[in-house]
């Protein structure tokens, strides 16, 4: 028999180890351009998906990003966000909750799916909510209501609190609006004597969105709630006096009522402290005039933490 030698043959030299892919996050740059070291992201701000192939040089023909409710990677449950080329994806977010974030990667040799990565998409904080001048110009004209309800009816010294809810639209670039129909119920009270406390009454109504599980769709969420305090300089008074020391919240009743909500409040008050003296009252004490200075509160919760998954 005839032997044929062939030769040392390298048996590993077409073996392409599998590339390893992973999936990370870049949560943007706080307002004091900081990187945000954190895995949330308030809505409407925009974060950077980023997809890490290794080796480098391996070739990517697609990659697809899916967001899903479900931490164990139902397929049901998933929903694409993304498809391409690009390694780098960037989401606005717009769906409060946890999201489980993974991608599969398509290469010359294969498919392969990144370990998930969780992010949380959430209500915006009160800092940021009273830094829009949509809301602030609706909060100042809605204390202009106060004041002027307050002076036209200084002679039998009624008072009217305004209430409001804050909302976000997240579709486009993000809508902020007060609105003071839907869940909002004001009260005339006469301060007269031995009267000092005003109210509105407020319930919450519910977000406009449908929860389906897709992170592509926006909604209209209500993000915070908003009331003003009243004017005492018109109040029928006894002797000494009435005041309100602090302004502000109201200790105790503001705070339960923000607190239930676990929502932002603000409340529109005077810089105090204010008085309204009798008349009996010793010439150097002055009442407080309707027009003093003044401005929101926030109080309560720094964010609403109520939403699919949020367990906090």
């Amino acid at each position: 028999m005839e032997m044929v030698v062939l030769g040392n043959m390298n048996l590993t030299a077409n073996f392409i180890p599998a590339p390893k892919v992973t999936l990370e996050m870049d949560m943007g740059k706080d307002s004091q351009g900081k990187k945000r070291p954190t895995n949330e992201v308030q809505l409407t701000n925009e974060y950077s998906i980023n997809i890490k192939v290794v080796p480098e040089n391996t070739a990517v023909q697609s990659v697809t990003i899916y967001y899903s409710r479900d931490s164990t990677g139902n397929p049901m449950y998933m929903h694409s966000i993304y498809t391409g080329t690009s390694t780098t994806y960037k989401r606005k977010a717009i769906k409060p909750g946890y999201w489980y974030a993974r991608a599969v990667v398509q290469t010359q040799n294969g498919s392969y799916t990144t370990p998930y990565k969780e992010v949380c998409e959430t209500y915006p904080i009160s800092d940021t909510i009273l830094s829009k001048a949509t809301v602030k110009t609706r909060f100042d004209e809605l204390w202009g209501a106060t004041k002027s309800f307050a002076t036209a009816n200084a002679a039998t010294h009624e008072v009217q609190e305004e209430g409001a809810w804050v909302w976000l639209d997240t579709a486009g670039n993000g809508v902020y609006s007060v609105e003071t129909g839907e869940g909002v119920e004001k009260h005339t009270v006469a301060l007269v004597a031995g009267v000092n406390e005003a109210y509105v009454t407020m319930s919450q109504p519910a977000d406009e969105w449908n929860d389906t599980g897709d992170p592509t769709t926006p909604g209209k969420f209500v993000v915070g709630h908003f009331h003003t305090h009243f004017p005492i300089c018109y109040a029928q008074v006894e002797s000494p006096g009435i005041q309100r020391n602090p302004c502000g919240p109201t200790i105790g009743a503001d705070d339960i009522i923000v607190n239930n909500r676990k929502m932002p409040g603000f409340v529109y008050d005077y810089y105090g402290p204010i008085f309204k003296y009798h008349t009996d009252s010793p010439p150097n004490r002055v009442t407080h005039g309707v027009n003093d200075n003044a401005k929101p509160y926030p109080y309560g919760s720094y964010e609403r933490r109520e939403a699919p998954n949020f367990n906090q």
